[in-house]
């Protein structure tokens, strides 16, 4: 059910992207923080949504 929650809100924000296991989905952040901006209209602050390496992201995160 949270699954289609997401994908709809995701549809109605014109996103690429879908959620097909929301669990294994959203572990990485970056799907997870669209997911809050297509819900709450609100942008996800110092969101890099494409670190150069796994290394770039947590880097980016610590910061």
């Amino acid at each position: 059910i949270y699954t289609d929650w997401a994908n709809y809100y995701l549809e109605r924000a014109k996103s690429k992207k879908k959620v097909s296991d929301l669990s294994a989905d959203c572990r990485d952040g970056l799907l997870l923080a669209e997911v809050i901006e297509a819900v709450t209209t609100f942008k996800v602050p110092d969101l890099v949504k494409k670190p150069k390496t796994a290394q770039h992201m947590y880097f980016l995160l610590a910061l």
